[in-house]
């Protein structure tokens, strides 16, 4: 016998499902040409359950951006491989997880991209999502530095941590806006000597 969904697990079906439907709209069209109807059809749902549960597009969006975040967290920071590694191994994986992602296309670094540039014009609600998800992802990149024992003496964590992060997010931009102009493979092996040279000295 099939077991019974209780209230909360079928809200929390359905209200990922939205969200999911959300993602692939904002992926493939832009939040400017996502609203609540095409959300509810997209998940099988009407556009009034949309607003019911998010109430607005703009709690839609915050809600979505959570997610995109929480999504990449645990599939990039988190996954098995990158927890049984360690120091300039881990911010290869990173970086190699992430441009996977990019060469994809997938819904999730597409629309992750999406919303942060928007949530520094047109939706500021969402800039606190990326501020935080920057200041965490930073804090976790330099760690896995300090921890390492590998960088030189004097070493500056931080900003490598920025660098770093501008080095993958420039390299996604340029791949959006051109694919055939980027070659990736040998961009992350690059990626990947920069980590080498720099902190296992």
């Amino acid at each position: 016998m099939t077991k019974r969904l209780t209230q909360a697990e079928r809200t929390e079906a359905s209200d990922s499902a939205m969200l999911k439907a959300a993602i692939s709209i904002i992926a493939k069209e832009g939040h400017y040409n996502m609203t609540l109807i095409k959300v509810g059809k997209a998940a099988g749902f009407t556009g009034g359950l949309v607003s019911y549960r998010f109430g607005s597009k703009s709690g839609l969006l915050q809600a979505v951006a959570e997610r995109i975040l929480e999504l990449w967290d645990n599939r990039t920071l988190n996954n098995k491989k990158l927890m049984e590694s360690s120091g300039t191994e881990q911010l290869k994986l990173i970086a190699e997880a992430y441009l996977n992602d990019v060469k994809k296309r997938s819904d999730l670094i597409v629309a992750q991209h999406r919303l942060m540039n928007a949530s520094y014009g047109s939706c500021p609600d969402l800039l606190p999502y990326f501020q935080e998800f920057d200041q965490n992802v930073r804090a976790r990149i330099s760690k896995i530095i300090t921890d390492s024992g590998q960088a030189p003496a004097g070493f500056n964590a931080d900003a490598f941590a920025i660098t770093f992060m501008a080095l993958l997010r420039g390299v996604s931009q340029q791949y959006f806006i051109n694919p055939k102009s980027v070659d990736l493979k040998q961009t992350k092996l690059m990626v990947w000597d920069i980590c080498d040279s720099v902190i296992s000295k």
